[in-house]
């Protein structure tokens, strides 16, 4: 059996669902949210393993893209955003340790307070433990919002595409009716 990619496209959700989503729709894999102003951005903490919940905000100004890059069988999907993010936001708390005295290791800095030495080197290894993800992921996703505006060239193969879509479901639901 090959890769199964699911799909649970606009749920019209209040935000205080969205944590509960996940676990209700656990075969899936990402999950689009409408029905609240909150936007996911890529740092926005995530379940490691999926599924991935993505919203884009108020009114649609921003859309959600999703690449995925699918290479293995039965694997399962790392959010390569997420990990990137993340990693650089814990780099930064740690150069802020150095904003003290730049020229002096940290080490030497913190050496008679334990408690930011642990920090320092937990956070140290959490980046390693995400590189080391980030290495070995077969199957990931990356994530971006895309701000709509005029700024957005229209694609006619996608314009064509949503048309062709639309119609189709015209027709399925005068087909369906009574």
């Amino acid at each position: 059996m090959g890769w199964r990619l699911d799909f649970i496209v606009e749920i019209n959700s209040a935000r205080s669902t969205y944590q509960e989503l996940p676990s209700f729709f656990s075969g899936a894999n990402l999950i689009f949210t409408s029905g609240s102003t909150m936007m996911t951005r890529p740092m926005m903490n995530q379940v490691e393993t999926g599924p991935f919940l993505f919203s884009s905000g108020r009114e649609g100004r921003y859309l959600n893209q999703v690449d995925l890059f699918l290479d293995a069988n039965e694997k399962s999907l790392l959010n390569k955003s997420y990990f990137l993010e993340k990693i650089k936001f814990i780099n930064r708390r740690i150069d802020r340790y150095s904003d003290k005295d730049p020229e002096k290791k940290l080490e030497d800095l913190y050496r008679d307070q334990p408690g930011v030495l642990n920090a320092i080197n937990k956070s140290k290894a959490e980046i390693e433990r995400m590189r080391k993800e980030l290495e070995k992921a077969e199957n990931w996703i990356e994530f971006q919002n895309i701000p709509m505006g005029a700024s957005i060239q229209e694609d006619s193969t996608m314009f064509s595409f949503v048309k062709d879509v639309l119609a189709k479901c015209s027709e399925l639901k005068v087909a369906s009716s009574p």
